[in-house]
């Protein structure tokens, strides 16, 4: 007994320690923009590990002053708002219509809900849907094309699947109807599971980039990930006179700290109900 609990012991000393190890590999290149962007391009040039040389505020000032990159992160914000309301809306209807016992051709439904995982249509195709909507260079096209996502609607359909028939069958025959049903007793029985699927969303819309280069060409549609890109790839940004100015490294790594807090802030206060709802739609009982 004596000798298990050693060994017990033991491993979990290997295992903090090997996960500690992993967080500080994790944590590393984070630190390392962060000390850089408070680095001078002298200081930069000496190399910076995880903390400032030359400390100056000059590139966080800088940024402050850029408009488009305010303007994308308030681009960015909407299309987070609104996409993450629109996904949770749409996910939520076809994963509660999807478990019901009732639904006529229930089998045939569930497939033809499931066969976008395995077959897409492909870039072109979509792009001439989208056009063909004339939804090209407007808001729409960062919202619809990524209305739903199938993987998203199989968590919360392995949500639903797990509510005991039996509140549903007492709620039935108090008189409810299937929205008073899924309004007031389904939906508050997988709030850690709506908010997992509502942070999925809320990071893909964060991180969204592809749909805004294919989709936009308006700069005031852009969303914060393109601005990123044209600091960071391309090194250059478009003056108030319409002249193309490089930048200057620290100013790439101040741009993406700045961009970075909005997820260091949400992430805190939704990570109890994320693990929560993480473990307990892994296993289907």
């Amino acid at each position: 007994m004596v000798g298990k609990k050693k060994k017990s012991g033991a491993g979990q000393v290997v295992l903090t320690t090997f996960a500690i190890l992993i967080g500080l590999v994790m944590l590393y290149p984070f630190l390392n923009v962060l000390a850089s962007s408070f680095s001078s391009n002298s200081g930069l040039s000496q190399g910076v590990t995880i903390f400032p040389k030359d400390f100056t505020l000059d590139a966080y000032k800088a940024v402050f002053t850029y408009v488009p990159l305010w303007r994308s992160m308030a681009m960015t914000l909407f299309y987070t708002v609104a996409g993450t309301a629109i996904n949770m809306i749409l996910t939520i209807l076809c994963a509660y219509v999807i478990t019901r016992k009732h639904l006529p051709f229930k089998k045939f439904f569930t497939i033809f809900a499931l066969f976008p995982m395995w077959f897409n249509a492909g870039i072109i195709p979509t792009f001439i849907t989208i056009d063909s909507y004339h939804m090209v260079d407007t808001i729409w096209a960062m919202l619809m094309p990524m209305a739903i996502s199938i993987y998203n609607m199989v968590v919360l359909k392995t949500y639903f699947e797990k509510i005991p028939d039996s509140l549903e069958e007492a709620a039935r025959i108090d008189g409810a109807n299937d929205l008073h049903i899924l309004f007031h007793v389904d939906l508050p029985s997988i709030v850690p599971g709506l908010v997992t699927v509502a942070m999925f969303y809320m990071v893909s819309h964060l991180n969204s980039y592809i749909y805004a280069l294919l989709y936009l060409r308006d700069d005031n549609l852009m969303p914060v990930q393109m601005i990123l890109r044209q600091l960071t790839v391309l090194g250059s940004i478009q003056g108030i006179t319409g002249d193309i100015q490089f930048v200057s490294e620290t100013i790439k790594y101040a741009a993406i700290v700045i961009t970075t807090i909005p997820v260091l802030i949400i992430f805190p206060f939704m990570h109890k109900f994320y693990v929560k709802g993480a473990m307990s739609g892994a296993v289907k009982e």
